[in-house]
């Protein structure tokens, strides 16, 4: 899971609403996750507040990775 809060006016990525973008893992740590679940299962929780909050698989945050099943044993 993943949390941001309300962010300050002057700061990036601000938008209208006062509160900051939906989390989402940066593109190094969902690649790192790829590597050890499956995609199309796990599931990350992005929040801006209690009660402001959505779910999304790896695997719409990452489309088309590539993972440990795409190498030749």
């Amino acid at each position: 899971a993943l949390v941001a809060g309300p962010v300050d006016e002057q700061e990036p990525g601000r938008q209208d609403s006062g509160t900051a973008a939906w989390p989402t893992p940066c593109g190094i740590c969902r690649q790192a996750l790829r590597e050890f679940v499956d995609p199309a299962q796990f599931m990350v929780i992005a929040a801006r507040s209690a009660q402001d909050w959505r779910t999304m698989t790896l695997e719409e945050l990452l489309p088309e990775s590539f993972g440990p099943d795409f190498l030749n044993s």
